[in-house]
């Protein structure tokens, strides 16, 4: 395992390829939620891993760093990977409009960036794929209802993780 390529080129030549599980933090971690905005590349690993490994793994949108949870957030935010050019990865970021501690609720801000997520996937949806995850936060913007932070969260790993199935098996 090579985890955050921690590893020399040299030491990394004397390893097996069919032994080596490729693993690197891919996700950009910024200070607070407000601080994401628009979309960046995550990665293509997935498109070429085989010529230097057995597999490859990412940390998802959680990044490797754990951080304890805290209060209540200033903003909330949705961070959704994407198919782009050809089959790279990318990430999108929705950002709840109101962005103050003490400006509207927690669910409100969900709904926001849920809105926002909603519309893109509406607008792309070769791009973001479909999965129980998108359908799910479909279903809460219709019914104007909040699951809560840690099912937002859940539903942005259970995406990506769906979405690189789909890449990787040419579903999508």
């Amino acid at each position: 395992m090579n985890l955050q390529e921690r590893m020399s080129a040299a030491h990394r030549a004397l390893l097996p390829r069919d032994k080596v599980v490729d693993i690197h933090d891919e996700f950009q971690r910024k200070a607070r939620n407000s601080d994401y905005e628009g979309i960046e590349f995550f990665t293509d690993r997935h498109l070429n891993f085989r010529n230097v490994a057995l597999g490859f793994g990412d940390y998802t949108i959680l990044g490797a760093a754990f951080e304890a949870g805290g209060g209540q957030p200033s903003a909330v935010a949705i961070h959704a990977t994407y198919k782009e050019r050809g089959a790279e990865v990318w990430v999108e970021h929705f950002v709840s409009d109101d962005i103050e501690r003490d400006v509207g609720t927690v669910g409100e801000k969900f709904l926001q960036a849920a809105g926002k997520l909603i519309q893109r996937v509406r607008e792309a949806p070769r791009a973001f794929g479909n999965d129980e995850a998108l359908q799910a936060y479909a279903n809460d913007v219709a019914e104007q209802h909040f699951p809560g932070l840690p099912k937002n969260k859940e539903r942005q790993i259970y995406h990506h993780l769906a979405l690189m199935h789909q890449l990787l098996t040419g579903a999508l």
